[in-house]
């Protein structure tokens, strides 16, 4: 059974369609390998260093097995009989690498960070990972719906008056999670200034921390556009490329069964 008719999703498809290809994802994502690197380094060797995180090392070592296992997968996606036979994996494998190197790493480094603080304590740090997993998860959750409803009322479908106002439309419905975003990471740094010790962060280690923060909740926003993508590319034909004019199938031509 699926959830919405082809016809709901175009815009999606169009979204592929520009910037989406698997040729392109195979370049971007094989671009990227020395970039998240470079990040797991960052993190674990200089903001890790001195963080009271327990089992950091444990951390460290599991992050470096997951990297190793992704940068091979992201090598054998790289040849174009591979990345064209199995579009949804390589698809499955950006979200991976989207999420991890733009939301996860900075949000490890910004928890690094806060642990480095002299005068913090587990506990407060613990207090700090439970309020900002849960933000999270609730504008995962707001994005999600957000999402869905958009869909029902046709915002998605192609050529309709809501797809023509769509950018506009949707820079405004930016400032809720945005408001959202940015008071959760006020209360939650005030709370640990007020709570314990007065902490004092340097200039550099609190802008990294905010910015660790806003990526860490900008990748969640957009999570839900990226599964949805990844469900149409399991349930349609036409979100997928030909391997043969290396272009989306044609709704027409999925209907007609034509290649």
């Amino acid at each position: 059974m699926k959830w919405f008719h082809e016809k709901d999703v175009e815009v999606l498809r169009e979204s592929l369609a520009s910037r989406q290809s698997p040729g392109g994802l195979s370049s971007a994502l094989l671009f990227s390998v020395p970039l998240i690197r470079l990040l797991y380094y960052l993190v674990f060797h200089l903001a890790g260093e001195a963080a009271i995180y327990p089992h950091i090392e444990k951390i460290k070592e599991g992050s470096s097995w997951f990297l190793i296992c992704l940068t091979a997968a992201i090598i054998m996606f790289s040849f174009k009989k591979i990345y064209s036979k199995f579009q949804k994996t390589q698809y499955v494998l950006s979200i991976v690498f989207s999420q991890s190197l733009f939301g996860i790493l900075p949000y490890m480094a910004a928890i690094f960070l806060v642990g480095d603080q002299h005068t913090i304590t587990q506990g407060s740090l613990f207090s700090f990972v439970y309020s900002t997993l849960i933000v999270g998860l609730l504008i995962f959750v707001i994005s999600l719906i957000r999402l869905i409803i958009s869909i029902i009322r046709g915002s998605y479908r192609a050529g309709s008056k809501k797809h023509q106002t769509r950018s506009k439309m949707e820079n405004r419905s930016y400032i809720g999670i945005a408001i959202v975003s940015g008071l959760s990471i006020y209360y939650t740094l005030h709370y640990l200034i007020r709570s314990f010790g007065g902490i004092g962060f340097p200039l550099v280690d609190g802008f990294m921390i905010l910015l660790g923060l806003l990526l860490y909740y900008a990748m969640l926003f957009i999570l839900p556009e990226q599964l949805a993508i990844l469900y149409c590319k399991a349930a349609y034909k036409s979100f997928n490329f030909s391997p043969i004019s290396g272009r989306l199938y044609f709704i027409e031509d999925v209907k007609s069964g034509h290649s």
